[in-house]
This record gives structure tokens, sequence and C-alpha cells, in this order.
């Protein structure tokens, strides 16, 4: 029985040679950050709950706290936007191993989003590479019937992940235009209401100008041309953003998809990695408790005691040769030694360090 620190060593030779330090670093931050900005934007939405009561005595004016609620709101639809465009990235690298997430993951243009866009639409890649999840033939601890069984659930959580993956991308999609001139410009026009109705924001929108060429609009586009437009003409787009109740639950929607796939993948490549890549499961810790990760609910199903009796066996043959993240931590720690960066960050507020690499 291998020590913790043999284990830990083992790990951190397999990321040095196999995976690559600073891939393995790309993919762990991608995870931490995504995490962090999903828990601000739910800790947002507590505040805005209180928004009215903490306002009440500015004298801001009703019109002025709408466009403060907008663009709460605004902000938390353009860090989703941004978690969504990176992991879409990410899934681009991980269907081909590690070795392009640093590269892939700090540096890409607006064209290649759509490459991968387009790839998952035609199911170019191998969503089960994506997962994380190992190929079930070669566990070689199980038989025939947990093969099977493995290979099943698996199948049926590629087709589920193809599903959310699709609702990330119509999100994505469908506000984009919002999103470029969030962080381009800031051609954005809060504080609209519809005629005849009350100020209040949900009857209230946003309207966003854009100059695009007509193949890259967003899906679902309507043509149209602009009525009393009174100043020559360059904007070619227009996006109008509502404050819709529907809007709120489709948020809540797509921050409970990223919360679980970036978890959930991370976990699963974290599981391949420290397992040095062969004989491992995924699994799943709930309350201390580890568990076989299943896509499935089987609980609900006809098979339901077979399929508890073949998931005993199955964590019965695997889990005692498995490396767990609490068995095997690999920190992320950068040291520095240079007495002028040490000084930098101690007095300045930002120090930029460039470190060639040859």
């Amino acid at each position: 029985m291998k020590t913790r620190e043999e284990k830990r060593n083992n790990s951190k030779t397999f990321i040095h040679n196999q995976v690559g330090d600073d891939n393995f670093r790309a993919l762990f931050l991608f995870r931490l950050t995504s995490l962090n900005l999903i828990d601000t934007i739910i800790i947002n939405g507590i505040f805005f709950e209180k928004l009215d009561e903490i306002l009440k005595d500015e004298n801001l004016g009703e019109d002025n706290k709408i466009r403060i609620k907008q663009q709460m709101i605004l902000d938390n639809m353009m860090k989703i936007e941004i978690i969504i465009e990176s992991f879409l990235v990410l899934i681009d690298s991980l269907s081909k191993g590690y070795k392009t997430i640093a590269e892939r993951m700090t540096g890409y243009e607006n064209s290649f989003i759509k490459f991968v866009i387009n790839n998952i639409n035609n199911n170019i890649y191998d969503l089960k590479k994506v997962l994380g999840l190992p190929i079930p033939s070669s566990l070689t601890l199980l038989n025939k019937e947990e093969i099977e069984f493995l290979h099943s659930d698996f199948l049926y959580g590629e087709e589920q992940f193809k599903i959310k993956i699709t609702k990330l991308i119509n999100f994505y999609q469908k506000f984009k235009l919002v999103y470029l001139k969030s962080k381009h410009g800031l051609t954005l026009q809060l504080g609209q209401f519809n005629s005849g109705s009350t100020k209040e924001l949900e009857n209230s929108s946003m309207i966003c100008y854009d100059i695009k060429k007509e193949k890259d609009m967003p899906p679902g586009y309507i043509t149209s041309k602009i009525e009393n437009y009174t100043f020559d003409r360059s904007f070619t787009a227009i996006s109008i953003l509502t404050f819709k109740k529907e809007l709120i639950n489709e948020i809540n929607e797509i921050l409970g998809i990223l919360k679980q796939f970036v978890d959930l993948i991370y976990q699963n490549h974290y599981t391949h990695i420290t397992n040095l890549g062969i004989e491992y499961v995924p699994y799943i810790k709930v309350n201390d408790k580890v568990g076989l990760l299943n896509f499935k609910n089987y609980r609900e199903t006809e098979m339901m005691e077979d399929s508890i009796r073949i998931i005993k066996n199955i964590i019965n043959k695997t889990f005692p040769n498995m490396n767990f993240q609490d068995d095997v931590k690999v920190e992320i720690t950068t040291n520095y030694t240079k007495k002028e960066i040490i000084d930098s960050i101690i007095n300045n507020t930002i120090t930029n360090i460039f470190s060639p690499n040859k």
C-alpha cells in the first residue's frame, strides 16, 4: 500500500509528464474561478432582493433605481456568458487531451467559439472524454455485466450532457450581442419601458446597439428596417432585453447546469489524473460518504435491485485500489523569491511579470 506522499509524488509526475503543469493549473483555475463567479451571482441575487430596502433613503429617483436593478441583472448575465464561453473552449481542449488547455484558455478569437459550437452541434467531440469518464472495457477488475452497466450509464450521461450543453449554447448565443457590447463600447440604453406600462422592473427593457453583418447575427433574429430613424445609420443590429420573470428563471436554470458540470468535469479529470489514467471510476462525495457517480436514477427504475447490486460490486472492486481527492491533494502554489518582485507585490497594487519559457 502506497503512502499518501508516494501517491502525491506519482500524481505530480503524471501531471508533469502527461498533462503539463500549466495545463493542470488552467483546469484547476477554471473550476475555482467559475464556482467563485457562480457564488458571487447567487450572493448578488440575495442582495438584489433587499435592494429596495437599501435604497429607500437614497434620492435616486425611480428611473435610476430601475436602471441600477437592470445593471445588476446584466452584470450577472455577463458573468454567465464568460463562464459559458470559457467552458466551450475547455470542451474543445479536453476532447483532444490536456496539452492545449493553457494555450487555448488564455487566448482565442470570437470565431473559435463559433467553431466549437458547430463541432458540438455536429457531434464532433467525444463527450465521454470531455466528461473525464474511463473506457469501461479497460477496467480489468470488472466482469461483463458491470462493464455493460457502466457503458449504458456513461452513454446516458453523454446524452444528458449534450442536452445541457445545448441549453448553455442557446443562452450564450441569445444574449451574445448584449454580452459583446457590455465589454466593447457600452452602446446600451438602459431604463426603457413598454408604452403605457407602469415603471416596474418586469415592464422594463434595455436596448443594445451594434454593427454586425447578417451572418454574425444570433439564431432567431428578425430582419426589419427601423422606422423613424432620424440620423445617419451605422448600427445594423439591435438587441432588446426585457427583464421579465422568465429571464430570471432562465438565468437560474443555466446557473444550475454550470455549477453541476463545471464541478463534475473537474472532479472526474482530477480522479483520472490522480489515478494515472488507469483503473478508476467516477465518484461523488456527499456528507463525507463516497459513492459511484451514476447519471441515471436507478431507484426509480424496474431494475433497481439489480442496479444497486451491480453498483455495490463495482464499488467493492474498484474503490479499494483508487486514489481519492482527499488522499492526493495536488497543491497549486507559486512562490516568488526575487526581491524586485516581492517588493513590487508589497508596495504596488499590480505587479506584471513577463516569464519567457525559452
